[in-house]
């Protein structure tokens, strides 16, 4: 008589064990695929040699070498900020369509130096994720960064200007030029006046 108990092994290094209760022996012998490893011991009666038997098998799938539990995790793909820059980035793209007097007040339409650029400003802003962009009706390209209560935009214009504001709807608001290379600069300072 022989009785098997299989786990579902992950791999080879997991346990599969094999018991043989043969009747031609008094012997019991259990052997763990793993390690290859087998158990014997003479046995009196067949209820014994169970009980034995069983006591193996438990004291195998406790003890037995395995593998470390496996953790399937799905890929969860993009951040929410990822997906938010990549449609921002989308949108100032698009803008490339509009044409002179797009608003019907006159606006030049974004160029290209200013759509380039706020494509670089959307995807380089890592203190805090733009909230929207806009067509400037300065013409250019406004990125735009809101809270509650405060907002803050950096608006690339068509002459190859860069500024930057913040406003708590209060005062006045703070307006600075910003360089090219310090944009990320800009970013960090709008970031810390909406996040305080």
């Amino acid at each position: 008589m022989t009785a098997t108990l299989m786990n579902e092994p992950a791999d080879a290094t997991e346990s599969a064990i094999s018991v043989d209760l043969s009747k031609d022996s008094d012997q019991i012998r259990v052997t763990t695929a793993a390690t290859g490893g087998q158990c014997a011991e003479k046995a009196t009666s067949l209820v014994s040699s169970a009980a034995k038997v069983l006591g193996w098998v438990v004291e195998s799938l406790v003890y037995a070498p395995s593998s470390a539990p496996r953790v399937h995790t799905k890929d969860p793909g993009p951040s929410a900020a990822a997906k938010q820059r990549a449609l921002l980035w989308e949108y100032i793209e698009e803008m490339r369509s509009l044409h002179d007097d797009w608003n019907g007040y006159g606006s030049e339409a974004p160029n290209p130096f200013a759509i380039d650029f706020a494509k670089q400003i959307v995807l380089s802003a890592k203190a805090i994720v733009p909230t929207r962009v806009v067509a400037s009706a300065q013409g250019g390209v406004g990125i735009c960064f809101s809270s509650a209560e405060k907002y803050g935009d950096i608006e690339c214009l068509n002459t190859g200007e860069i500024l930057a504001t913040v406003s708590d709807g209060k005062g006045i608001p703070e307006v600075w030029e910003v360089k090219g290379a310090e944009s990320e600069g800009a970013i960090e300072r709008i970031a810390s006046f909406i996040n305080s």
